[in-house]
Parts: C-alpha cells; sequence; structure tokens
C-alpha cells in the first residue's frame, strides 16, 4: 500500500508522541507521505485489535506487533514497501514507581536482554 492511500484511512495512534510527532507522522513522513488523520489515540498497542476490528481504521505498528495483534484479533496485516525504515522501543513507567526495587529489577533485564 502506498503512504498516500494509506493516509486516506482513519487512524488509531499510540499516545506516547516523540516531540509534538506521533510515531505515525514519522513513518509517513519517511515514506514521502501527507499526514494521516487521527481517529482514536490510545496509549497501548494491545488495544488495537478492539479499536480495529469491524472498522475502516488503521494503525502503523513494528511488524512483529502487527503481526501479534493480527493473530490474536483477527485482523489483517500488510508490511509497509520500505524495510530500511526502524522503530525504537521504549520502556515506559510511571514516576511513582521510578525507585521501585522490583521493578528497578525488571528494568534491568529487560536492558540486559536487548543489548
Amino acid at each position: 500500500m502506498r503512504a498516500a492511500a494509506l493516509a486516506d484511512y482513519p487512524h488509531v495512534v499510540a499516545s506516547y508522541p516523540a516531540g509534538r510527532l506521533y510515531l505515525a507522522d514519522d513513518v509517513l513522513a519517511r515514506l514521502k507521505g501527507p499526514p494521516h488523520r487521527v481517529a482514536i489515540e490510545t496509549p497501548y498497542f494491545v488495544a488495537a485489535p478492539w479499536l480495529l476490528k469491524d472498522s475502516d481504521r488503521v494503525m502503523l505498528l513494528p511488524r512483529i506487533a502487527a503481526r501479534a495483534l493480527a493473530d490474536s484479533g483477527g485482523l489483517d496485516w500488510l508490511p509497509l514497501p520500505a524495510n530500511q525504515l526502524s522503530f525504537s522501543y521504549r520502556l515506559i513507567w510511571h514516576a511513582r514507581a521510578h525507585r521501585d526495587p522490583g521493578l528497578g529489577w525488571l528494568r534491568q533485564e529487560v536492558l540486559a536482554a536487548v543489548r
């Protein structure tokens, strides 16, 4: 699917922006496409199946997440024509949990696993 055609659909977007742009804006911009129309914002990728099912909405996701969510939610997915695009993963937690020793251990384990 071309980026211009993708932008015609209402989008579900993950609402943790990098600066003022959403991840979907950045991907479409790097594909030289127009900006998307935000239909729904969610802080969680995992909410996608319920927000996309039986609608004309789309969501731009990393390939691994798209496959997993499509399989679990009875959805279809298509790869973008841009294998050169990358995605940065982020660990996000609430400030009140920053000093929790158990969550600190978990963050260190995740970081060690991806290094």
